[in-house]
């Protein structure tokens, strides 16, 4: 899972993330049950413990060097293949609200704007099956008191924009990270203080309106001043609530058996890291960092711990660049591949271009694309349902402002390109069934 709280694509390609607070009025109580598995009384990151005292992990060699090939010449065609699907398209940043775009009729669907303000609308992301959405509605209401209260609601909608639930949101609440898996949303409470927890965050079930209390206990946890680590307090979740990945001192990652609080692996990231994810099924976390050793500049590489530990090196691209920088990594539903934005040796005069890249995280296998003609940059923005398709945001010039995206297919093993007739900042690609 990622955390998005809202991620906007810049046409710079930075990524920038937003918090955002949330205060309601309590309609009803929620039942509720404790996850036991995360919570321990003194986990094994002790002062005393065996793991404690184990060095960080030596950065590893990739196991496998793949030579970079030039890049891949795209074909550029019409939408002859009946692409199916649907799109949501988040326009909240420029002027608010949401979209449901139709691949099959090439028009828009449906859209909570035609009821409820587009100002007071926030999207938290795409269930992993791709068949749900959630975002969220603010409405002045009056109180039994007379007065006039803000309430907040969390809505599920389907593929096709479609209302099914509706949640209240509850005090104490803070924000939506993100989807954990097909079911269940991860939110940050408050803690009785007043003060955020890293530590303190529920599961909310949108098919049971359930709401689970996660409780955690991460000894030597240090928060970064990093965009990513800030928004999960320190602590990333895989989604089956198993591992758990955090920030602690000396710019080190540990993960975390959530079961018995064993340590799995420790390793030193250099500024903690970007781009860090969990897979889909919850066995890979990966992150983008320089090697320890990088001189001034971007040196980047791509790295992989396993559920069971396994840490390892996926690329070797500053053996072949001495500028190397990577961003907005997007996993395949099946969790092998990965998809980001390159961006190597830029010169002085020419303007950033970032190319798309797919890599098999297995293999090693590298694919780079090339940029289509009036185009100087362009991401990864979604994964088909099936994976077959990549959805790339491109651009036209360089900007320091935000800029909506034009919207492409990539059939990446093909090496064809789609070109769509819209634009988004940010967009998802939903299943049909």
């Amino acid at each position: 899972m990622v955390s998005r709280g809202k991620i906007i694509l810049l046409a710079g390609l930075s990524v920038l993330t937003i918090l955002w607070g949330g205060c309601a009025v309590k309609l009803y109580s929620f039942s509720h049950a404790t996850l036991s598995a995360p919570t321990r009384e003194v986990t094994a990151l002790d002062a005393n413990s065996q793991s404690a005292r184990t060095p960080a992990t030596i950065t590893p060699a990739p196991t496998k060097i793949v030579e970079p090939a030039l890049c891949l010449a795209l074909d550029v065609r019409e939408n002859e293949q009946e692409i199916s699907g649907y799109l949501l398209l988040d326009l909240t940043l420029l002027y608010g609200g949401l979209e449901w775009y139709d691949l099959s009729l090439g028009e828009k669907i449906a859209s909570p704007c035609e009821e409820v303000s587009c100002a007071r609308i926030w999207l938290h992301g795409v269930s992993p099956d791709k068949k749900w959405a959630a975002y969220s509605i603010g409405e002045y209401k009056s109180l039994d008191n007379g007065d006039l209260g803000y309430q907040k609601t969390i809505v599920i909608a389907d593929a096709r924009g479609k209302e099914h639930w509706r949640v209240p949101w509850q005090e104490g609440w803070s924000q939506i990270y993100d989807w954990l898996d097909d079911h269940r949303l991860l939110i940050e409470q408050v803690g009785k203080d007043g003060a955020f927890s890293p530590e303190s965050k529920v599961v909310l079930d949108i098919f049971t309106h359930q709401v689970s209390e996660l409780q955690g206990d991460f000894a030597g946890l240090k928060v970064p001043d990093h965009p990513f680590w800030m928004a999960h307090r320190g602590v990333v979740y895989n989604s089956t609530l198993t591992r758990a990945v955090y920030s602690a001192e000396g710019e080190m990652l540990h993960m975390v058996d959530l079961s018995d609080g064993h340590v799995l692996a420790s390793v030193a990231v250099k500024d903690y890291g970007t781009s860090l994810s969990w897979s889909p099924d919850g066995k890979k976390f990966v992150w983008v960092a320089s090697l320890s050793d990088a001189k001034e500049g971007a040196q980047q590489e791509v790295f992989l711990l396993t559920d069971e530990g396994e840490y390892r090196r996926l690329t070797e691209l500053t053996r072949h660049y001495g500028y190397v920088h990577m961003s907005m990594l997007t996993w395949s539903p099946d969790s092998v591949h990965l998809a980001f934005a390159l961006e190597i040796e830029p010169g002085e005069q020419t303007p950033r271009r970032f190319y798309p890249v797919i890599l098999n995280t297995l293999s090693g296998e590298l694919r780079e694309y090339c940029l289509p003609t009036g185009y100087i940059s362009m991401a990864p923005v979604d994964w088909s349902p099936d994976g077959r398709y990549v959805l790339l945001g491109g651009w036209r010039e360089q900007s320091n402002t935000v800029e909506m995206a034009d919207l492409f297919i990539l059939d990446w093993e093909e090496v064809v390109l789609y070109p769509l007739p819209i634009s988004s900042l940010l967009a998802y690609w939903l299943s049909e069934e």
